[in-house]
């Protein structure tokens, strides 16, 4: 019994079917099914109950998954530990969303032009599953998240930083009523249009349904900048997390906090029990470094003093 045929039955007993299953291993199906079966007269018991169109597990197929999923896992995270002693000058880190919704991808740019000599991997948004799974196997060094942990995780197998609480902030026209307010409420938002991109890091929706505010959103498929321009000029609104507006130049825009709503929170995490490189070390006190220097108050307030200056 080999460790393919132990990940060709995990698959199947994950509900995978035998051809699905050929096909993501890229072999034929017969061979999948003599490997099953070599399996089972091996342990001398059958684990799939054949008489459905489908293989279902038996109870003795049952117990076997659960308790061959974990070693498997184990097996995968020890590989990439292993590999890691020859990876030593080399980093992979995964951002959820991406570096710039999270307000990071100047900082990760910058690291990364300041070592030359090393390997960093950067990837944005894969789910958010996959990148919580990718860690905890080691597939992945750092993650960088603001999305909630997936229920079925154990936040004990991370090692987890809050690195900043990102406020919503509402960008208007200069001339706008909203503007008497230092700081704005949901109900302040009732009867303006907001309009958003196509994709928004932010949804209007969803705080209309949290908030029982009535809010009429449009979106469009400008850009943040020409969304900028459009308000400035306008009735219109629109909502940002802090860290979306960090590496625009001030439009005409100006902007103020919306409170009543849980920050944007965003995360630096690594698996527990990991012995870092110093290049991973050295990249995680850059991250959190440059979040310390992340100020909302003060960046709200130069934003809205280069405006009021250009008027």
């Amino acid at each position: 019994m080999d460790l393919s045929t132990l990940e060709y039955f995990q698959l199947i007993a994950s509900g995978a079917t035998f051809e699905e299953a050929a096909g993501q291993f890229n072999i034929s199906t017969s061979s999948i099914s003599k490997a099953i079966r070599r399996m089972e007269e091996e342990l001398g018991v059958e684990l799939f109950d054949r008489s459905h169109r489908t293989a279902r597990l038996n109870e003795a197929g049952e117990h076997f998954y659960r308790g061959i999923a974990p070693l498997i896992s184990q097996y995968r995270i020890l590989v990439n530990e292993v590999e890691g002693y020859k990876k030593a000058r080399s980093l992979l880190v995964t951002s959820c969303p991406t570096f710039s919704g999270l307000g990071l991808a100047e900082t990760v740019r910058t690291f990364e032009l300041s070592h030359p000599e090393n390997t960093l991997f950067l990837s944005n948004s894969r789910t958010i599953s996959k990148c919580y799974t990718d860690l905890r196997e080691g597939s992945i060094d750092v993650l960088l998240t603001s999305a909630p942990m997936p229920e079925y995780m154990d936040p004990n197998d991370f090692e987890i930083v809050e690195l900043h609480k990102d406020p919503v902030v509402v960008a208007m026209a200069p001339h706008s009523p909203l503007t008497r307010f230092p700081a704005l409420q949901p109900r302040d938002l009732e009867g303006y249009n907001i309009i958003s991109d196509l994709i928004p890091l932010f949804s209007v929706p969803a705080l209309a349904a949290k908030t029982g505010v009535k809010l009429k959103n449009q979106t469009t498929r400008l850009h943040t900048n020409d969304i900028l321009t459009r308000v400035s000029v306008s009735d219109e609104i629109s909502l940002f997390y802090l860290s979306e507006l960090r590496f625009y130049r001030p439009s005409h825009a100006l902007i103020r906090r919306l409170d009543g709503l849980e920050p944007h929170r965003v995360h630096l995490l690594w698996r527990k029990g990991r012995k870092p490189t110093p290049l991973m070390e050295e990249f995680c006190t850059c991250i959190v470094n440059a979040c310390r220097d992340l100020s909302s108050t003060e960046f709200i307030d130069e934003w809205n003093r280069a405006v009021l200056q250009e008027e």
